[in-house]
């Protein structure tokens, strides 16, 4: 669990810094574009997102799989095999006048795999050098009034290249080996590019269709928050992989407790302050701070889908592994055709419940569905009263102890462990 944390501490403020840089970059994007401008930039990234996710075959989890074990050779076939999917992505997106979005789309799926080497070398700490420097270069250039699809493009190229020239640094350059390996990745994690986040993507595009651009622009935002929320988790699912594989799976139990103790304050937290948050990034969206608050438990539901997709990877369950982000895919996607009638806040929560269910059930569900239960209710509550939040923070801690998903002493143990890990 040390090791697991140590990786998790940093690749998790690799995900902070990307998350805080990418709401300040899209509140200068709201602010210089308007929100019908803020819709379309944000549906140009979705449409890359689908098209990388609809053309991955599993390269980073190939390479967070068997990098440990195979080293180089393993990485090139991963990278190599990632850089030829995305000619394809780039060629298909260009031929319908997407140009951009095949760029981002070449660049998201190679920056995968070459992220992923550096997890799985234990070189967090790089991979949280290569993510912050593009984050932070973003906010510069959108500062600067660079076009914004211009600047993804720059800085997710350089994201890249950090990364790679670290791998290399590591392995060097070997003979790509493993293709069968490789392959039976591809079929077995294929599945697993539909997941939330592939279903957010297709979830813009639609509530564009539905509701226009301006409550695409929203839905994207909000559905970034959750996902910066529930980081945690997911950079502690995914650091885990390699070392379930060496080690066992005996610490999913523990893990999914810790991100439920850790989570579920940080939901209603940010849900007490969701007002200020989004006046932040406009006027025009002071408006929704309730549809936040209202969204951000989805976090907590997202913590057991990282947690059981990690699993499923390591003991090689790949119907399941492939079951779950296809329902994670298909809830969010189904979800985001209610915004006109429920709004979006309920719209991204509805959308999570499905495989969060799901998942809890292998990785111990009570702790999610007690997390789940605290923070849907303290969280609009701190945020129709912002002086209320402390309180409602204080009592979310107190709920998840008596109720034994997470005690008081434990996040003693976990602070003590992070600092060891710094």
């Amino acid at each position: 669990m040390e090791r697991v944390l140590g990786s998790a501490v940093w690749i998790t403020a690799g995900g902070v810094v990307m998350s805080v840089a990418g709401l300040v970059f899209w509140g200068v994007v709201a602010r210089v574009l308007g929100p019908v401008g803020l819709g379309e930039v944000a549906s140009a990234v979705s449409l890359a997102n689908v098209a990388s996710a609809l053309l991955n075959l599993g390269f980073q989890q190939f390479v967070l799989r068997f990098v440990p074990s195979a080293g180089g050779s393993a990485f090139w076939a991963g990278f190599l095999g990632s850089a030829a999917v995305g000619v394809a992505a780039f060629s298909a997106l260009g031929l319908v006048g997407s140009f951009w979005s095949g760029v981002l789309a070449f660049l998201f799926l190679t920056s995968g795999a070459a992220l992923g080497g550096l997890i799985a070398l234990g070189r967090a700490r790089l991979y949280f050098a290569a993510v912050s420097l593009g984050a932070v270069l973003k906010v510069v250039l959108a500062a600067l009034r660079f076009p914004p699809m211009l600047v993804f493009v720059g800085t997710s190229a350089l994201s890249l290249a950090v990364a790679l020239l670290g791998v290399v640094s590591v392995v060097g350059w070997s003979r790509p080996a493993g293709w069968r390996s490789l392959l039976a990745s591809a079929v077995a994690n294929y599945p697993l590019n539909f997941s939330a986040s592939f279903g957010v993507s297709v979830g813009v595009l639609l509530v564009r269709w539905v509701a226009g651009a301006e409550v695409a622009g929203v839905f994207y935002l909000l559905s970034t928050a959750v996902l910066a929320v529930g980081s945690v988790s997911g950079a502690l699912a995914t650091s885990s992989i390699p070392v379930m594989a060496a080690g066992g799976t005996g610490l999913v139990g523990r893990g999914a407790r810790i991100a439920v103790g850790v989570n579920v304050p940080l939901v209603v937290g940010a849900g007490g302050a969701s007002h200020f948050l989004l006046s932040i990034l406009g006027r025009g969206y002071v408006g929704y701070g309730l549809d936040l608050a209202l969204a951000l438990p989805a976090a907590v539901g997202l913590a057991a889908v990282s947690l059981a997709s990690a699993l499923y990877n390591v003991e090689g369950r790949w119907l399941k592994l492939g079951g779950l982000g296809l329902l994670s895919a298909a809830s969010v996607t189904a979800a985001s055709l209610a915004v006109p009638h429920i709004g979006v806040g309920p719209a991204v929560l509805l959308g999570a419940l499905p495989p969060a269910l799901v998942g809890g059930r292998d990785v111990g569900l009570w702790p999610f569905v007690v997390g789940l239960g605290v923070s849907a209710v303290l969280s609009p509550v701190a945020a129709l009263w912002i002086a209320a939040a402390p309180a409602a923070v204080g009592a979310s801690v107190a709920l998840l102890h008596v109720s034994g998903v997470f005690r008081l002493g434990e996040y003693r143990d976990v602070a003590r462990l992070v600092l060891r890990s710094l």
